[in-house]
């Protein structure tokens, strides 16, 4: 009981200055797998709505439904981003077996999707700041965005691995 109530303590903040421990926190009171696919389907749905006001620019100057541009983006978003995050999990599991590292495949979906879904608000900020500054698409400006982004989630799962690694 009082490992759940250590990660609920654990704030969004206190995740990202120090994730090794609010993944600590977490894996001591693991969700149950429903809450970790709602993470992963919140952090593929984020690019969704980062994308949205690209969306229908395009849908405009194509001439095209939006409804078309939205369906192929939500088919991605909700089967062929989770298969592909559920699918690195099992690699990453079989590969640390195989290194002599068992880690509980439970563990390495909670890092990898809490992850994902921590560095969503940052892609639905880029997607949407790149909408009302149009300065930012630039490619140099994009690259720096993206690359941030992908810096932030590394850093979430590093901090997780460790965790992950004192933990088994």
């Amino acid at each position: 009981m009082r490992g759940r109530e250590d990660a609920r303590a654990v704030g969004l903040l206190a995740e990202w200055r120090d994730p090794a421990t609010g993944f600590a926190a977490r894996l001591a009171a693991p969700p149950g797998e429903g809450t970790l696919l709602l993470w992963l389907l919140g952090g593929a749905l984020a690019s969704l709505v980062a994308d949205l006001p690209d969306l229908a620019h395009q849908a405009e100057a194509a001439a095209a439904p939006l409804a078309g541009l939205l369906a192929g983006r939500l088919m991605a978003a909700v089967l062929f981003v989770p298969l592909l995050f559920y699918g690195l999990a099992a690699a990453a599991t079989i590969v640390l077996r195989l290194l002599g590292r068992p880690m509980p495949g439970a563990g390495l979906r909670l890092v990898l999707f809490r992850a994902l879904w921590l560095v969503a608000p940052l892609v639905i900020l880029r997607g949407w700041a790149m909408a009302l500054f149009p300065a930012l698409t630039a490619p140099p400006a994009a690259l720096l965005t993206g690359l941030a982004i992908w810096l932030a989630f590394l850093w979430l799962l590093a901090g997780g691995f460790r965790a992950l690694m004192r933990r088994s």
